[in-house]
Formats: C-alpha cells, structure tokens, sequence
C-alpha cells in the first residue's frame, strides 16, 4: 500500500493553552496534544465555569454548523435549549466541583435551528489557576434511532415468538429438557438431539443465576406463585459464552389441568442489549407496577379475560384457571352487561365514547361490588384488544352515603330554625303600626332576603340528599298540559326579569295545548330553575326567549339566553353538583351549583333528556359581556290522552 503522507501537527496553540513559553519535547508533546485535539472525531470544547467558549475544534464546528470564530463569541448556554440549560447545567457545576468530573445527556442546536441529542463528557482542569472545562460531544442521532428502532422491533418480535425463528425449549416438572429446536441448538451451539433429558438448569444455565432460576422454576411447578410469563436471563452457550434471552413461558398441563412441565420460547437480544436498554429491567418494573398496583387491571381481547392481575384476582376472587379466558361479561351484573358490551365494541373499534363508568361486578361468592371502570384500546399479542382499570369503589360510596345522609340531617335541622327567623322577619316588615324605623324595617328586610336565599339552599341540599337516597323524584306520573306550567314559570320570574330590563319572549307555541305524562310539581321546578339561570346571567337590557317543537312523538321546550355562555374547558361539567362556570363568579351573582343538577334528575325521571349549546370562549380571561349566550333544551314523551295517575320507581 503507498504510504500515506504525515498530517502535520497545526503550531497554533489553542487558547486553552496559550501563555506558556514552551521549549523542546514540551513543545512537541504541546503540539501532539493539540493535534490530537483538532483531529478528536468527537466535538471538543473548552469552557469557563460560566459557559464562555474558549476554544473548540473542527468536529465541534462540522457538528454545529459554527465557523470557530462564531463560537469563540459564543456561551455554552446558546447552543443548548433553554430548558436543559435550566435543568442540566446547575447538577452538572455542582458535580464538577465536587467530584471533577461528569457526564449528561442533553440536546444541542445546530446554526440552522436543527436541535440533536448529545453525549457530553466534562473534566475539570485548571489553567494558571483558572478552572476550565474540559468537553467532549458526540451526537447520538443515529445511537437514538438505533435503539427506536430496536425498541419497534422488539414489540414485532412478539408476534412471532412460538415460530421457529425464535429458541423453543420444553422443560419437565424435574427440569430435564424434553424438547428443543434447531434455533435453540444453533444459540447454545449443540447437535441436534444432544441436549433432550439433559438438566436445563445444569447445563444450559451460568452459575451465578442457576439456583435462582431453579428456584423459581420449582415454585410454578409446584403451583406456589404465578407462572412468570416473561423473563430475562443469560444462557451459558458450549463454548462458555453468555447469552441474553429475553423468555415468553407457558405451564403445560396435563388434561387433569395438572402441571407438567413448561414450554418457553426464547430470543436471542445480546447484541441488542449491548447497544440499547435493557429491556429486562423494563419488564420486570413493568411487571412489578401492574403486580403491585391497588387497582385491578384487565386485558380483554374478543370480549374474553386475557389478563387480571393480583388485585383483580383479590377483588372478584377468583382463581387464575376460573377467570382466564372466560367472556368478561361472566363477571358483571346483569343490569350492565348490555352497557359493557357496547363500550367494548366501541372501544375496540376505536370509536369515541366515555372512558371512565360504573358498574358492578359479581364475586365469586355472589356479592355485588361497585367498581369505576377506565378502559383504552391497546395491542395485546400482536391483536386489537382494550385494557381496563378496575377501581373497587366500595368505600368511595359508602363514604358518599354518610355524606348525604350528614347533608339531609343537617338541612332538616336547618330548616326549622330558618322558617321560624322568615315568619318573624316578614311579621316585623308588615308591621302597620310602625313600630319600628326606616333604618331597621331595612335591617329586617336584608335578614327576610338572606333567610329566604339560605332557606333554598337548604330545599336544594334536601333535594341533592334525596336524589343520592334514590329517594327524590318517586314521581307520579299524571297526563296534563304542559304550556300552564310554562306560562307560570314565566309569571312567577316576571318581576326579576323587568328588574334587570330583560325581556322575556315566550313563543304562541308554548301556549298551545301539550299533553305529557308529568309530576305537575316537580316539572315546574325543572324550568324554574332553567328561567332563573337565563334571568341571573344575561346582562341587563337583555333577551331571553323560550320555545317549543315537536319531533318523533316528543316534546322540546329551549329556553335561549344572550348571557355570558359558558367556558369551553367547562362543559363537560355544567351538570355536577355544586359547579358554577368560572366566568359567572365575576358577576356576584347568588346560586349554589345544584340548580341544574337537580334539572337533571328531574327530566330524566320523566323519561327525558337534557342538554344544551353555547358558542363557548376559548380562554377563561374573555370578558363576559363577549359571551355568545346559551340555550338549554328539555326533551319529553308526549302523551297522546289523558289517563289515571302512574307511579314510576325511584331514579
């Protein structure tokens, strides 16, 4: 081969070593180093403890698109992203103080904006007393996609464990191996048939994890703990080499479903590990979180159980050989199934619908158990399936019993007291003998408006106490006409309305004749409460407009509003208990947040719905008086005559 002509060494001294009158083998070996220091195929920088870069190399420049007089001007901190340097560089001083050296992964951004992933190695070195950092760089770009990559092969991999491409070995209950193919023999690097009725453990297994394999081994074997479906462990090949497996197990059973052995199938990811992470540390946290998790957790594929974990195991009790692959809906109360059923099509099909409900679920010994369920669509085995998070809300109900039952014993304590104070107030403001002075029939008026505000707080509470009861709203059904319940409702916020200079338009339809199936009572409440809510949020000088249609043999009453609408991160919440939007708390407005809340429980009991629309504002900080308004609808059953009284069961 021709020789290949010497680089020679570049005589300029970087700055980091510049200052000393250098003589002879110093010279050289100064110049050695700075050769060496040019031609480093990793990024070099030399630093102030500030970030100030004094010095840098070539392969710094060609790997940040710099020219070096460009980063000479420049701190360490304007090639890093704000938030590293924020996070990173505070540890990073703090390490090289104390111990003189560290280490950090971190990004980097190029000239054109590009940002990197780096490697940086720092030293701390000290010139005529000023301490310097010393840096290497290297850019892991394609270190990062390698192991992507790895990562998106390994979950392929999992498809195709129980081929042949993959080590399948057959274990007995004594650990003799009674079956291993070619990919296994050509890992381990024996014959073919060499290795059957040889001890797996002895053999095939590094000393140093033999015992603690075995030990587990004879622990399934003999039905002590739960197979350990993945595992990571080295092979000790002929030769003596050691080979990383990554294992997927399964028992084998004899057809009395006694155990007889176990068959794994292995892969070979020694290489893999030697430039990625390992992903058996992975596995087993995994496996640790969901093991140890205080919620149940399921895996569902084709509407069979694929996976409980301990917890559920513990919450339904029952056994892993009664649960597995058994149709879900075994375990759930009949008056769910059909609800169940349809969020898992849903969620399988990848449809929207809600993720987070409750049911009950039926233990093994027949008891029915609250549970709050959140499901998500996941792969399992290589095929669509949904994973469950199962949260046994038994004390999270009883916990809302004693709540309720707390909140209805305290307003009907409430309740006398604050009738007794209204029938003497509204005495003192009818006194006619004038006993009393302007200042104080005033005072006596403020208490009547207070006491009758806290009085409907207490009628709300009871009303929320009730529903929760399963009390509330055991309504008697009775045929009438709607539009006089409307119209009075109308009456009766007439003067809060003209108060306020809001005009209040009721359509010509919601006069006419509408024969429903209602609690006379109870449905008055309903638009009340949607009345007082468009009178106590629309501005002055306002609108609010109230009509009707009919459509499939139902009713739809909308009451519109020009208020101040509702948020949109906000809607979702309108109807919970003790909710009240954000953008109305500016107004000083009086409510409690169960206004709507009760709307809810009323309409449903008449077999209706309840929604609404506003043209909501993106951000909380707009002024109300930009809100779009909003129309709340109240859809009902129409009745086609008049018919005795029905009593309908308790929502």
């Amino acid at each position: 081969m021709p020789k290949q002509k010497a680089k020679k060494f570049n005589k300029r001294q970087p700055s980091g070593f510049a200052g000393k009158d250098l003589a002879g083998g110093e010279r050289d070996f100064c110049q050695l180093v700075r050769w060496l220091f040019e031609n480093s195929p990793s990024a070099v920088f030399l630093e102030r403890l500030d970030g100030k870069i004094i010095d840098c190399n070539r392969a710094a420049c060609k790997m940040l698109g710099y020219k070096r007089d460009e980063l000479l001007s420049m701190n360490a901190g304007e090639i890093v992203p704000k938030k590293d340097a924020k996070e990173i560089f505070p540890k990073l001083i703090k390490n090289l103080l104390n111990k003189g050296s560290a280490a950090a992964q971190s990004k980097n951004i190029r000239k054109d904006g590009t940002v990197f992933p780096v490697e940086a190695f720092f030293k701390l070195t000290r010139q005529t007393g000023e301490p310097i950092v010393f840096l290497t760089v290297r850019d892991i770009s394609h270190h990062k996609e390698v192991e992507k990559q790895i990562k998106a092969e390994k979950e392929r991999m999992e498809l195709y464990l129980n081929l042949a491409g993959v080590m399948m070995v057959a274990i007995d209950k004594q650990g003799k191996i009674t079956l291993i193919n070619k990919k296994g023999n050509e890992i381990l690097g024996y014959k073919k048939n060499f290795l059957l009725k040889k001890d797996w453990f002895t053999t095939c297994l590094p000393e140093k994890n033999r015992e603690e394999v075995r030990r587990v081994f004879k622990k399934c074997m003999a039905g002590k703990v739960k197979s350990v479906e993945r595992y990571v462990n080295h092979v000790m090949t002929k030769s003596g080499e050691e080979r990383l497996i990554s294992w997927h197990n399964s028992v084998l059973r004899d057809k009395d479903k006694k155990i007889i052995g176990s068959l794994s199938s292995g892969e070979d990811i020694t290489e893999r590990a030697r430039i990625g992470e390992d992903l058996s540390h992975i596995r087993v946290l995994y496996t640790s979180l969901v093991e140890n998790s205080n919620d149940g957790v399921v895996v569902l594929q084709d509407g069979f159980v694929k996976f409980f974990n301990n917890q559920m195991f513990n919450m339904v009790g029952y056994t892993e050989v009664e649960a597995y692959s058994k149709p879900f809906l075994n375990f759930v109360a009949d008056k769910y199934k059909k609800a169940v059923y349809e969020k898992y099509k849903a969620k399988i099909s990848g449809q929207k619908t809600t993720s987070r409900y409750e049911i009950e679920l039926i233990k093994k010994d027949g008891k029915s158990l609250p549970v709050e369920i959140n499901s998500s669509p996941i792969f399992f085995e290589g095929r669509p399936a949904v994973m469950s998070i199962i949260r046994d809300m038994t004390k999270a109900k009883e916990i809302d019993k004693m709540k309720s039952e707390f909140v209805s014993v305290a307003s009907h304590q409430l309740r006398t007291p604050l009738t007794g104070i209204k029938w003497f107030s509204e005495l003192l403001l009818r006194d006619k003998a004038s006993v009393l002075s302007k200042e104080q029939k005033d005072y006596a008026s403020q208490i009547s408006i207070g006491v009758a505000r806290a009085i409907s707080l207490v009628d709300d509470l009871l009303d929320v106490s009730h529903i929760e009861a399963g009390e509330k709203y055991n309504v008697v059904l009775k045929t009438m006409d709607l539009s006089p319940v409307i119209k009075g409702v109308v009456e009766e916020k007439a003067v809060a309305a003209r108060n306020k200079e809001i005009t209040v338009a009721l359509s010509k339809e919601c006069l006419k004749e509408t024969l429903v199936k209602a609690d006379k009572n109870k449905i008055f409440q309903a638009f009340m409460n949607l009345l007082d809510n468009a009178v106590k949020y629309t501005p002055r000088g306002g609108k609010i407009t109230i009509g009707r249609e009919e459509t499939d043999g139902r009713i739809i009453y909308f009451v519109k509003d020009n208020g101040v609408g509702i948020p949109a991160h906000q809607i979702n919440r309108v109807f919970d208990k003790f909710f009240r939007a954000e953008n109305v708390l500016t107004l000083h407005t009086d409510g409690t947040g169960l206004g709507l809340y009760i709307v809810k429980a009323i309409v449903e009991a008449h077999n209706g719905k309840v929604w609404f629309e506003s043209p909501a504002r993106q951000s909380p900080g707009e002024r109300a008086s930009r809100g779009g308004g909003t129309t709340f609808f109240v859809s009902l059953p129409l009745a086609e005559a008049k018919e005795g009284e029905g009593a309908k069961p308790p929502v």
